[in-house]
C-alpha cells in the first residue's frame, strides 16, 4: 500500500510539472499571438535617430486589429502627445506630423508623417554652483564636462542627465540641503536657439553623527576595530557601502544593513544606524574529489566563527587522501585591523608517501600576518617541526627543526574561479639553527609565480617555481624540507614528486634545488570547454651545473567549467620516454 502511495504521489507530480510546462508554453504561444494581432505601426519622414525615438516614446499598449473606431481614436490622440514630446526631445521644436489610420490585412495600420522641420542648436549655457560644494572634487569633476558645446544639437536627455548628476552627487556627498535655484531651457523657434540656465545652491556638507551598532556577539569594543566611518567625518555614501562590503567580509554576520536617518538631521549631522544579523556560529564542510598526484581525497572541516566576545576563530580540519593525509587545528586571534591583520596558532599532525619516501610529522606553529596596501600577505612565522623519515630500503630517522621564517605572496585575478588575467608570487624564506632545538643548521628559500595573460581569444599561462635549501648534512633534512619536482602543478609528463636525486639503490631521496617551468596556452571551444596545449620543463637536484638533468614533458589538455569548479584533465608524455603517458585530472582554480 506504501509503495502505491508513493507511486501514485510521484505520478501526480510528474503530470502536474507536464500540465505547468503547457500553461507556461499556452501562455508563451498566447502573448506572442497578441503581438501578432496588434496594430502596425509605420514611420515616415524621420530619420533613424529621430524614429528610435518615437518608438520608445509611444504608448507600448498598441489596439488590437480588430479595435473599434473610438478606441483608435483615443490612440491617435495620445501618441500626438508623445509625438511632441519625442521630437522635442532631440530639438525638433519647429515639427509636423499628420498620423492617419487605416485598415490592412484585417488590421489596423498607423501611418505617422514626420516633417522634422530645423534642429534647435545651444546658442548659450550657464551653470552656477554656489556654496560649500563649489569646491568639492565631485562636483568639480561634473563642472569639467559641459553639459553641452555652443552649437551643439538641443537633446534634452543631456540636460536631464547632467542635472541627475548634480542631484546624485549632492546626495551621496551629503549635501542634503542642495537645491537648484534657477533651472530652465528657453527655446526660440524662429531662430532655431536655446538658452539653458542651471544654477544650484550647494548648502553646507553634513558630517556623520552618531554611529549606532546593533548586534550581541561581540565585544562592542572590539566592532569598533571594523568600523572605518568616524563621527564628525564628512558624509560619504561610497564610504557607507564599503564599510557594508568591509562588515560582510568578517565572516561574523550574515547580513549587515546601514541606514543614514535623514530624518533624524540636525546641526548639519546625520545619524548612521548599522544593523548586524549574526551569521550561524558553527559551520561545516565535506568534500571528497580525485586527483592525479593524490588519488581519491576528502576533507572535513569545523569553524566556529566566535569562541568569545573577542571575537576570536576556531577552524579544525581533516584531510584523507592516498598520498597525503593531515590532521590540524588553527586558533585564529584578529588584531586591530582584523581584516588584514590576523594571529594564528596551529597544531599539525600529517603524513604522506611518494613512491620511495614515508614522512610522519608533528607541526606546532604560530603566525602572524598582515596585508599591505599594495596586496601583499606579509607573514612571519616560527614552528616546532618532529619529523620521522623513512626512505624505501633505508632505517626510519627522526630530526627536530624550530624554523622561523618569513613570507609574502600576492594573488589578483579578475575572477576567483575562472580567471583570464591574473597572477601569483610568492616568496618564503625560513631558517633554524642547531643551538635552536634543531638537529641542524638550515635555510630553505622558495620563490613561485604564476602569471595569466589573455592572448588572442584564449589566454597565456606562465610559470616558474626556484628554489634552494642549505644544511650541511642533506641526509638529516625531513621530507617537507627537501625539494621534489613531477606531478599536475610541476612537470606533467612525470608522476608525482618522481622527479628528484636517485640514491645507490635507486631512490628518489629528493634535491637541495628546485626549478621547474611552465607555458600552456587555452583555447576556448565554447562557453564552457577550452582545449590546452603545453610544455614543462625543470626537477630536483643537489648542484647549479651544466650536468643538472632538466626534464620536459609536454601534452594537451581539456579544461571545463563544471558547477562546481574548474575542471582540468591533461595527457602529458615526457621527452625521454614518450611511450610512458602520464594522466593529471584536477578540481581547482587556476589561480
Amino acid at each position: 500500500m506504501k509503495k502505491l502511495i508513493i507511486t501514485l504521489l510521484l505520478l501526480f507530480l510528474t503530470l502536474s510539472s507536464v500540465v505547468v510546462a503547457k500553461d507556461k508554453k499556452a501562455d508563451t504561444n498566447e502573448t506572442k499571438e497578441s503581438k501578432k494581432n496588434t496594430a502596425k505601426i509605420h514611420i515616415t519622414g524621420a530619420n533613424k535617430e529621430l524614429k528610435e525615438n518615437i518608438n520608445a516614446m509611444l504608448p507600448s499598449r498598441k489596439p488590437n486589429c480588430d479595435a473599434s473606431t473610438e478606441v483608435v481614436d483615443n490612440f491617435k490622440q495620445s501618441a500626438e502627445r508623445y509625438l511632441s514630446r519625442a521630437t522635442k526631445g532631440l530639438g525638433y521644436y519647429n515639427s509636423t506630423f499628420q498620423t492617419t489610420a487605416r485598415k490592412s490585412a484585417n488590421c489596423w495600420v498607423f501611418d505617422i508623417n514626420i516633417n522634422a522641420g530645423a534642429i534647435t542648436h545651444v546658442r548659450k549655457v550657464d551653470v552656477q554652483l554656489v556654496g560649500e560644494g563649489k569646491q568639492d572634487k565631485a562636483f568639480q569633476d561634473i563642472l569639467a564636462k559641459p553639459m553641452y558645446q555652443i552649437g551643439d544639437q538641443l537633446k534634452q536627455d543631456k540636460y536631464t542627465d547632467y542635472k541627475t548628476s548634480l542631484v546624485n552627487v549632492a546626495s551621496s556627498k551629503g549635501y542634503f540641503d542642495a537645491k537648484f535655484t534657477e533651472r530652465k531651457i528657453t527655446v526660440d523657434p524662429r531662430s532655431n536657439t536655446a538658452d539653458i540656465v542651471l544654477h544650484m545652491e550647494t548648502g553646507k556638507r553634513y558630517r556623520y553623527g552618531k554611529i549606532n551598532i546593533q548586534q550581541n556577539i561581540l565585544d562592542p569594543k572590539y566592532v569598533q576595530r571594523f568600523v572605518q566611518i568616524k563621527e564628525g567625518k564628512p558624509y560619504d555614501g561610497s564610504e557607507l557601502s564599503e564599510q557594508q562590503i568591509y562588515l560582510q567580509t568578517t565572516d561574523y554576520y550574515s547580513d549587515v544593513i546601514i541606514n543614514s536617518e535623514k530624518d533624524k538631521l540636525s546641526n548639519h549631522t546625520i545619524p548612521i544606524n548599522i544593523e548586524l544579523t549574526p551569521r550561524k556560529r558553527t559551520e561545516y564542510e565535506f568534500k571528497l574529489g580525485y586527483g592525479t598526484d593524490t588519488g581519491v581525497r576528502t576533507s572535513a572541516k569545523m569553524e566556529r566563527h566566535w569562541t568569545g566576545r573577542k571575537g576570536h576563530r576556531l577552524q579544525h580540519e581533516f584531510k584523507l587522501s592516498e598520498r597525503a593525509s593531515s590532521m590540524e587545528s588553527r586558533f585564529i586571534v584578529p588584531k586591530q585591523h582584523p581584516k588584514t591583520e590576523n594571529l594564528f596558532y596551529n597544531i599539525k599532525l600529517s603524513r604522506e608517501r611518494t613512491d620511495d619516501i614515508l614522512s610522519k610529522g608533528v607541526e606546532i606553529g604560530a603566525q602572524y600576518t598582515k596585508k599591505n596596501k599594495g596586496g601583499f600577505q606579509q607573514t612571519g612565522f616560527i614552528k616546532y617541526l618532529k619529523e620521522f623519515t623513512e626512505i624505501e630500503g633505508e632505517d626510519e630517522f627522526d630530526t627536530n627543526y624550530l624554523l622561523f621564517g618569513v613570507r609574502a605572496e600576492r594573488t589578483k585575478r579578475d575572477d576567483p574561479l575562472y580567471p583570464t588575467k591574473g597572477q601569483r608570487l610568492s616568496l618564503d624564506i625560513q631558517a633554524a639553527h642547531d643551538n635552536l632545538l634543531s638537529t641542524q643548521n638550515v635555510l630553505k628559500v622558495e620563490l613561485n609565480s604564476k602569471f595569466l595573460n589573455p592572448v588572442g581569444s584564449g589566454k597565456l599561462i606562465t610559470q616558474l617555481n626556484v628554489g634552494t635549501v642549505i644544511s650541511p648534512d642533506f641526509d638529516l633534512l625531513p621530507e617537507s624540507l627537501r625539494y621534489f619536482a613531477g606531478g599536475r602543478d610541476s612537470v606533467r609528463g612525470y608522476g608525482y614528486q618522481s622527479l628528484g636525486e636517485r640514491n645507490s639503490a635507486g631512490k628518489n631521496i629528493g634535491g637541495k634545488n628546485l626549478l621547474t617551468a611552465s607555458l600552456e596556452y587555452d583555447h576556448p571551444l565554447s562557453d564552457s570547454w577550452s582545449a590546452a596545449a603545453f610544455v614543462d620543463a625543470g626537477n630536483a637536484f643537489h648542484e647549479w651545473n651544466s650536468d643538472t638533468s632538466i626534464k620536459v614533458g609536454s601534452g594537451v589538455g581539456v579544461r571545463w567549467k563544471s558547477p562546481v569548479g574548474p575542471v582540468s584533465v591533461d595527457l602529458a608524455w615526457p621527452k625521454d620516454n614518450v611511450s610512458d603517458p602520464h594522466l593529471h585530472l584536477s578540481i581547482d582554480p587556476e589561480l
